[in-house]
């Protein structure tokens, strides 16, 4: 028959199902030639009683670039190393398991499912290498990520078979991963990415839930970090969240913290010997018995451009401790909310811009809010929003103490641009900020006007002893006509107040120093016990020229019978007079009918 009758007839086509086993064949092939060569085929044992090593070799022999894992468990009792010129493809629930004391090293391509278990390191054995992988997963070293098993040595695992770095460890971002023992992570090769994870290391019973570490001994060249994941321990007094040091004297630089919430442990993250350059973004830390960022002194090497930005330090015993006098700590967009203290500093230069400074109710007067202390600590606060509401007895918004050496570390508090709000009817301690060690504030505004006559702080006042408390405590003021009388009766605070109720006269005033655009305020405390009819104490602030000769005079005076009251005055006018260069603030009764009896204490001037 011809070929164009045996063609019609359909005598030489394949029938329909020769067709499908056709393709299927071709399929399977593909399949295969994508896979490679299967270890099985080799001899390789699936239930992990006998090595499959010496099968694994025999499959490099066959030249085939792809090795296929089929299911099973295949026990490697040999060192094992397979070069970047092949591929592994594992099947699902195929496994790998090196023996103890056996390091398989991976320097190929990896073809895994991220959530499939590939490696067994049960019975004690290594895989490290560079494997060819954007991802390492825990899933893959045998983590569960169930909340319940201890899944550290896993994690461990899979971060040190990362020997050389350039690819990342990636968590399952829907898992909750038990961590009992400490995890070490390498600035110079580990980039975690937890894709929204948790890490739960309420089981961690002391030292760390992560050591940040290194190989190096320089400077760290590449930029690795911690990012998207939540850090939650169980508030043990001795865990720390995140601990760098480098006190074995390795160097740990340029590393970051990226999307991270860290909280529940005595010290959120811990910065000491050789960790530097240390970046911090969109990071929520909450130590509600600790401090959420601590740099302690007595390292070496470290604490230098440590930089938090749109971060949180929230509900928290303490916000930043700096104890390092090499440190430089730059804050921008930082919300430091509802802590008991915000920032300590006793050595080294905090810088805040941009920030937010914000104390509960719940919070209030439990510590000062911003301590300074120590040789030449330093705290400058710029363009930010202070707000402290709630009673303020005990405490003052800050404390800065006289540094060591002041006259050489010129160091202390700067708060310039900001927004300061403070409860005007609640705030009742002598200073907004404590101490005799320097505080400049300039540029400052209220809202609510709550700082109205505040005094500022006792290293702003002019006068040696507002309080009158000092051996010579009229030694500042000059006095006129009969002599004012200092009285241990009836003392404000303290055990002397200044006491006026004779007939005679009776001044007392203070010259000082001023200079244009200085803002006045000036507060004091009176009681005036008795005050006859027609009887006034007036208080009048002087503008004067260089010779001291008067130039304008502002007034009030106080007639009113009343219980101790602070007076909270800002003189006007806005602008003083031309030629001003010094003020005289003068205390005077004019002479009284007999029976008055007022006392004054706590007298405070600042010229800001």
């Amino acid at each position: 028959m011809s070929a164009e009758q045996t063609d019609n007839m359909g005598m030489h086509k394949l029938s329909d199902t020769e067709q499908r086993l056709e393709d299927n064949f071709q399929a399977i092939d593909e399949e295969f030639s994508d896979r490679g060569v299967n270890i099985r085929w080799k001899g390789a044992d699936r239930d992990g009683i006998i090595d499959s090593s010496e099968a694994i070799k025999e499959v490099f022999l066959t030249g085939a670039f792809s090795i296929f894992i089929p299911k099973g468990t295949y026990l490697i009792s040999k060192n094992l190393t397979i070069g970047t010129d092949k591929k592994i493809v594992f099947g699902r629930k195929a496994r790998l398991k090196p023996a103890a004391g056996v390091t398989i090293t991976l320097n190929c391509a990896i073809d895994a499912h991220l959530d499939d278990w590939i490696f067994d390191i049960s019975a004690g054995g290594i895989i490290n290498g560079s494997m060819k992988v954007n991802d390492i997963t825990p899933e893959w070293f045998g983590a569960k990520g169930d909340g319940v098993t201890d899944d550290a040595p896993f994690i461990q695992a899979a971060v040190n078979s990362h020997r050389l770095g350039g690819n990342k460890i990636s968590f399952n971002g829907m898992k909750t991963y038990k961590i009992n023992s400490e995890l070490q992570f390498m600035v110079d090769r580990h980039t975690i990415d937890g894709h929204g994870c948790t890490l739960d290391c309420s089981g961690i019973q002391s030292g760390q839930a992560i050591k940040i570490t290194s190989s190096l001994t320089g400077s760290n060249k590449n930029e690795h970090g911690i990012k998207d994941l939540i850090l939650r321990g169980s508030n043990r007094e001795n865990v720390i969240g995140i601990n760098m040091d480098g006190s074995d004297g390795k160097v740990l630089n340029s590393y970051y913290f990226e999307r991270i919430n860290i909280r529940d442990f005595v010290t959120g993250v811990r910065i000491y010997s050789n960790a530097y350059i240390v970046k911090f973004h969109s990071v929520n830390i909450v130590s509600p018995i600790g401090v959420c960022v601590y740099i302690p002194a007595g390292g070496t090497n470290y604490g230098e451009r440590i930089v938090l930005d749109d971060c949180t330090l929230f509900d928290s015993k303490e916000g930043l401790r700096n104890e390092n006098g090499s440190s430089t700590v730059m804050l921008n967009k930082v919300s430091v909310d509802y802590c008991y203290r915000a920032i300590t500093i006793t050595a080294g230069r905090v810088f805040a811009v941009n920030c937010h400074f914000e104390c509960s109710k719940n919070k209030t007067d439990q510590d000062n809010q911003f301590y300074v202390s120590g040789d030449g600590g330093s705290l400058h606060i710029v363009a930010s929003a202070i707000l402290m509401g709630g009673n303020w007895e005990k405490y003052s918004i800050g404390y800065v103490n006289q540094t060591k050496g002041n006259e050489t570390h010129y160091g202390g508090l700067l708060i310039d641009n900001c927004s300061i709000e403070v409860d005007y009817n609640n705030y009742n301690r002598k200073f907004l900020v404590d101490g005799e060690g320097r505080v400049l504030l300039s540029n400052i505004t209220s809202y609510f006007n709550g700082l109205r006559g505040v005094r500022i702080a006792n290293s702003l006042n002019h006068l040696a002893d507002g309080s009158f408390e000092s051996s010579n405590p009229l030694g500042q003021w000059e006095t006129q006509y009969e002599l004012p009388i200092i009285s241990n009766t009836n003392p404000k605070e303290g055990k002397q107040s200044v006491i006026f109720q004779t007939t005679l006269r009776q001044q007392m005033f203070v010259d000082l120093p001023y200079r244009v655009p200085q803002k006045i305020n000036i507060s004091y405390w009176i009681n005036i016990v008795r005050l006859e009819v027609g009887n006034t104490l007036s208080v009048t602030l002087s503008y004067l020229d260089s010779n001291k000769n008067v130039l304008s005079n502002v007034r009030v005076t106080h007639k009113t019978i009343q219980e101790w009251t602070q007076i909270r005055w800002q003189p006007g006018p806005a602008v003083p007079p031309a030629g001003t260069l010094f003020i005289r603030l003068t205390f005077d009764t004019a002479g009284w009918q007999q029976g008055s009896e007022v006392y004054l204490d706590d007298v405070y001037i600042y010229c800001i």
